[in-house]
């Protein structure tokens, strides 16, 4: 059989014990973006909570760096080990320290070039005259109450097509 026809994939026949491990792969990076999503997400709104939200420059790129910051942490230290959990019983040498590191660095650079939208959108949004809305009506908006939630809603579906 070919490997078009099912057969062969890259020299190497599927076998049960990988599938499972794609499976808990897939589980692993599932559970490790909700949460870590979402622990993002509650740290950062509890941020806000206690500084304001702030408009402008000098508000608005300080938030930015610390949501970067903060996923960037929460999402080494939640999904690298969560992946690590997994990884560990096929890469015997990976030490969790290392996959920590990487884990991070792609987190950094997701979040970094993920926070430049909503930023860019933020700032232009503060020229804006009598058309803003103040800062208590956008707390208690629908849109804050999806994302809050939306973290959770899209990191597994999310996590299962990055795996």
């Amino acid at each position: 059989m070919s490997p078009r026809e099912g057969g062969d994939e890259g020299g190497r026949t599927p076998t049960r014990e990988g599938a499972s491990l794609w499976l808990r792969w897939v589980f692993a990076n599932a559970v490790g973006e909700a949460l870590g999503l979402e622990t993002t997400v509650l740290i950062g709104a509890a941020i806000v909570s206690a500084l304001g939200e702030g408009t402008g420059v000098l508000a608005t790129l300080p938030l930015a760096a610390v949501a970067v910051l903060t996923g960037t942490l929460v999402e080494r230290a939640v999904v690298g080990t969560a992946q690590w959990s997994v990884l560990k019983e096929r890469l015997h040498r990976i030490r969790w320290r290392t996959w920590a590191v990487a884990t991070g660095a792609g987190a950094f650079l997701a979040w970094f070039l993920g926070m430049i939208p909503s930023t860019v959108l933020s700032l232009g949004a503060d020229s804006g005259g009598a058309d803003a809305a103040p800062a208590s009506d956008a707390r208690e908006s629908p849109a804050t109450r999806i994302v809050l939630v939306n973290p959770f809603l899209i990191g597994c579906p999310t996590s299962i097509s990055l795996a």
